[in-house]
């Protein structure tokens, strides 16, 4: 999961690290990084995607199911 999180483009690994190693929500994340919620959930989704093509390529199974980000607090 590592090396598939550091293959990601800056920005969406950036929202990763916040929303999930973080434990940030989408709110708390788009102020940090200073774009809108919308761009924050986007990121997410297509950096999640990213990543299961990564592990699905290298061999992994990953489950799939819906990721739902924090909510404010």
């Amino acid at each position: 999961v590592i090396a598939a999180l550091a293959s990601l483009r800056r920005d969406h690994r950036q929202v990763i690290v916040c929303t999930f190693y973080e434990h940030l929500s989408a709110d708390d994340a788009a102020a940090r990084l200073g774009i809108p919620v919308r761009d924050v959930k986007r990121r997410a989704c297509s950096a999640l995607d990213e990543i299961r093509r990564i592990l699905k390529e290298r061999g992994v199974q990953v489950p799939c199911q819906p990721v739902t980000l924090p909510g404010p607090g």
